[in-house]
């Protein structure tokens, strides 16, 4: 019995060790999956960031040019923001930003990608257009979608976009 006992604890030792590595490698997934997400999302909207929107429109030109289909880039603004941030104060800019990203992830397709580049501008890729006028029925659609107020703290903001729409 006492020749085993030693043969025992490595075997414990040796299972605990593993059972360690498991779950050091487990957390290091997890670590890289949140490094990842915050490399390439907007920290406050959680949109895609600059290079992120980048990649999907590189992929949606090349599936374009494969399918000959249309696709539009819909560059916003929102028009007079600082005047938010200087009257409410940064805290409301970004809840707008927050519900304006929201309101326009709601009118987009699935295959559609937004993005926030930074500050007040957003950005839309829109791949697979059946027209070209279709670009300008979504621009629209944003449109009056953001006319609506945005109840932010005790106020309701409004915003207005500016919208440019490249075609290819």
């Amino acid at each position: 019995y006492s020749l085993q006992m030693p043969h025992v604890f490595a075997i414990r030792e040796l299972n605990d060790l593993a059972k360690a590595m498991n779950y050091l490698a487990q957390e290091l997934q997890v670590q890289i999956f949140k490094l990842t997400y915050q490399a390439f999302h907007d920290p406050l909207t959680s949109l895609p960031n600059r290079p992120l929107f980048e990649d999907r429109l590189q992929h949606a030109l090349v599936r374009a040019k494969r399918s000959q289909d249309a696709i539009a880039v819909l560059f916003l603004d929102l028009d007079n923001f600082k005047l938010i941030n200087d009257s409410f104060g940064h805290k409301a800019g970004d809840q707008l930003l927050i519900a304006v990203g929201k309101r326009l992830e709601a009118c987009l397709r699935n295959d559609d990608t937004l993005a926030r580049l930074g500050g007040d501008e957003f950005v839309v890729v829109l791949p697979e257009l059946g027209k070209d006028r279709d670009a300008a029925v979504v621009a629209r659609k944003i449109l009056e979608l953001l006319a609506e107020p945005f109840p932010v703290e005790s106020h309701e903001l409004r915003v207005t976009p500016s919208i440019g729409i490249a075609v290819a």
